[in-house]
């Protein structure tokens, strides 16, 4: 139980909104009124007229609300199985916590608010599903918050990989769970390069939180560095001068455009351990990859397919040598590209 009991604490502190400028407070805030404008928060009044500390009520209390929705969801007391949140009034709210209440037999009135998410929250920890991860960490003896964190994603499998372990270690990678992506366009081969092509990225990326709280109707996501500087190395050699895109995400729900999308239920998981260890200190990585490189029938059936494809073969060898360093030693390589072509390199 002290476990549990100090997740609780951890997960009041990370809800916190860091300090930002007034501009990113006012974006964030138009976010909120153009995305969420059912959500209940009082929105009256004029943006020049709210000082920083009331821009950031506003937003700290839609947040409150928004993850109160999804808690209440994953524990079986509201459905949507639309996957948006607008619809829900405060009164299904409180409905759906009175219920709760009642069958947990809970003596105190629990509301939208932080001390009753928290009661949420201990719940869903204290699962006896020993699929959720809080249960698979503590049962391979390591610590929610202390962990290096690192993402495989395989595109033709629509398989999103975790693989854990202690945070600073030299130990190996233990791979902790595999979520299904939720959306069979991620299944279209080649890495993005253009605005628009609806491809989503292969090769090495970091995971990044958005400068504050990240509104959308696929409820919480987190960004993928794309691009970065081998993508824009390799699109200078293959020539290709239009715009690169971005804005590529992990997010819940079931549909994309380029994005890695694993549902509501999942992305609720990976969402609450990425941002502990990142507000912790740890970088998070993820490699995506066209494929599964050790599974030879797959390889050598689109090795055919993309014959003529010589720039990009000569890519997808690149990243095949980090996949087999990772696969044999269950660590992560020192990753480097080549300045001219944009191929990964292992130094």
């Amino acid at each position: 139980m002290k476990i549990y009991f100090f997740l609780i604490l951890l997960f009041l502190s990370i809800t916190q909104i860091s300090a930002q400028s007034r501009k990113d407070l006012i974006w964030e805030y138009k976010k909120l009124i153009t995305n969420d404008s059912q959500l209940g928060i009082s929105l009256t009044g004029t943006i020049n007229n709210f000082s920083n500390e009331e821009i950031r009520y506003i937003l700290d209390s839609a947040w409150v609300k928004k993850k109160t929705i999804i808690l209440l969801q994953i524990l079986g007391y509201l459905s949507n199985p639309e996957c948006m949140i607008q619809n829900f009034t405060d009164q299904t709210i409180r409905n759906a916590m009175l219920q709760f209440k009642t069958d947990h037999s809970i003596s105190f009135d629990l509301d939208i608010d932080k001390p009753s998410l928290a009661i949420l929250y201990g719940r869903y920890l204290n699962s006896e599903r020993e699929d959720l991860l809080p249960y698979r960490i503590v049962q391979n003896s390591l610590t929610y918050n202390s962990l290096d964190v690192l993402l495989i994603g395989y595109k033709n499998e629509l398989e999103l990989q975790l693989w854990v372990r202690a945070r600073n270690s030299n130990s190996k990678y233990l791979r902790l769970k595999s979520f299904n992506i939720t959306d069979s366009n991620v299944a279209c081969l080649g890495p993005k390069s253009v605005l628009g092509d609806n491809l989503t990225p292969e090769g090495v990326y970091s995971v990044e939180f958005y400068s504050s709280l990240k509104w959308s109707d696929f409820y919480l996501a987190f960004r993928v560095s794309y691009p970065n500087d081998a993508d824009i190395a390799r699109r200078n050699y293959w020539g290709i001068s239009a715009k690169p895109g971005g804005d590529i995400n992990i997010h819940g729900c079931c549909i994309s455009i380029g994005c890695i999308p694993i549902g509501n239920p999942d992305m609720e998981e990976l969402f609450l351990l990425i941002r502990a260890n990142q507000k912790n200190g740890s970088a998070v990585k993820i490699l995506i990859f066209p494929f599964k490189f050790d599974d030879l029938a797959t390889k050598g059936r689109f090795i055919n397919q993309y014959r003529d494809e010589v720039l990009l073969l000569g890519f997808w060898q690149s990243l095949e040598r980090i996949h087999h360093y990772f696969l044999g030693s269950c660590q992560l390589p020192r990753v480097g590209f080549d300045d001219t072509t944009g191929n990964y390199t292992i130094n």
